[in-house]
């Protein structure tokens, strides 16, 4: 189990990490979603490398990835089963969808599969996120 504070702690490192390599506007949302102003002064590609060097070297990553699964599946349920579930309950697939359909429908980017209720469904298809 990883604490609440543990999380916040992860991001807070890396947050620190960030600032610390010129980035500014760093904030961490409640739904797990994090954003930081662009930096104007190296390319995207060098950007987008800082990004994933401090996730990795803080360990924001994997604290991040590892506290949104345990928190999403306290009861470690079929995941795929209950995001179609949710998905049908948005409205955005029809009731009998199956888990391969839902999959093919992904892949194909389906209508409606950007839309927040597929990325909700996605993070949070129990309810257990609050995300809305």
């Amino acid at each position: 189990m990883i604490s609440e504070a543990e999380y916040h702690e992860a991001n807070e490192r890396e947050a620190q990490c960030l600032r610390d390599n010129g980035f500014t506007g760093v904030i961490y949302h409640s739904d797990g979603t994090s954003e930081y102003d662009a930096r104007s002064d190296i390319s995207h590609e060098k950007e987008m490398s800082l990004v994933k060097e401090c996730s990795v070297k803080t360990g924001g990553l994997d604290v991040s990835i590892w506290y949104n699964i345990l928190n999403a599946n306290p009861d470690n349920v079929d995941w795929p089963s209950a995001q179609r579930d949710c998905l049908v309950k948005a409205g955005v697939l029809e009731p009998g969808t199956t888990v391969e359909e839902m999959n093919r429908w992904y892949d194909e980017k389906g209508k409606g599969s950007d839309s927040r209720a597929a990325y909700v469904c996605s993070e949070d298809a129990l309810g257990k996120l609050g995300l809305e």
